[in-house]
C-alpha cells in the first residue's frame, strides 16, 4: 500500500508538472521561434547587404580592368607605331647600305674590266711581237741557207 500511495501521488505531481512544462515550453518555443524570425531577417539583411558589396566591387572591378585593357592596348599601339618606325629606319639605312656597297662593287668591277682590257691588249701586242719576232727568224734563216 505503501507503495501504491507513492505511484499515484507521483503520477498526479508528473502530470501537474506537466501541464506546467507544456505551458512553460509553448511560450518559450514562441520566444524562441520570434528570435530565430528575427535572426532569420537579420541575416537575410546582412546577405542583401553583402550581395550588394560585391556586386559593386565586382562592377568596379570589371570597370577597371575595362580601363586596364583600354591602357594595355594603347601602350601596345605606341610600341607598334615605334617599332614599325624604327623598322623603316633600318630597312632605309640597310638600303642605303647596300647602295653604296653596290657602288663600291660596280667601281671594283670596272677596275677589273679596265685591268682586263689591258691584260687582253699587251697579251695581243706579245703576240703579234712573238709572230714577228718568229717571221724575222725564218727570214733570218732562210737568207742564210
Amino acid at each position: 500500500m505503501l507503495l501504491s500511495a507513492t505511484v499515484g501521488a507521483m503520477e498526479a505531481m508528473v502530470t501537474e508538472r506537466g501541464a506546467e512544462m507544456t505551458e512553460w515550453n509553448e511560450g518559450r518555443l514562441d520566444d524562441l521561434s520570434d528570435r530565430v524570425d528575427r535572426i532569420e531577417k537579420k541575416m537575410d539583411a546582412g546577405f542583401g547587404r553583402a550581395d550588394q558589396k560585391m556586386e559593386t566591387g565586382f562592377a568596379r572591378m570589371d570597370a577597371r580592368f575595362k580601363e586596364v585593357d583600354q591602357k594595355m592596348d594603347a601602350g601596345f599601339a605606341r610600341m607598334d607605331a615605334k617599332f614599325d618606325e624604327s623598322f623603316r629606319r633600318m630597312d632605309a639605312k640597310f638600303d642605303e647600305s647596300f647602295r653604296r656597297m653596290d657602288a663600291k662593287f660596280d667601281a671594283f668591277n670596272e677596275r677589273f674590266a679596265t685591268m682586263y682590257q689591258t691584260l687582253f691588249r699587251a697579251s695581243w701586242a706579245l703576240v703579234i711581237g712573238i709572230l714577228g719576232l718568229l717571221g724575222v727568224l725564218i727570214g733570218v734563216i732562210a737568207t742564210q741557207s
